[in-house]
């Protein structure tokens, strides 16, 4: 069985659209909780109904966890290979 908590490469990993449950545990929240969270309106990140799933986007659960939407590295100009 996973642990609750994720690193930040696995928070990365995860799919443009995710489950609450996925999100959930990214903030350190068990699936229990989780639902309960979820009737209460009390995620920490908005979630939508799509099809039978209750999902939210990388994006709003990035901003939720107040990480950027992506760690990018940019080479100086001028300085890349020829």
């Amino acid at each position: 069985m996973q642990g609750v908590e994720m690193t930040e490469a696995e928070i990365y990993a995860l799919p443009v659209v995710m489950t609450f449950k996925q999100a959930a545990r990214a903030h350190g929240i068990g699936p229990k909780l989780a639902l309960q969270m979820k009737a209460a309106g009390t995620l920490p990140f908005p979630v939508r109904q799509q099809g039978r799933s209750w999902v939210t986007t990388k994006s709003e659960l990035l901003e939720s966890l107040h990480m950027p939407l992506a760690a990018q590295a940019v080479e100086p100009r001028g300085q890349g290979a020829a």
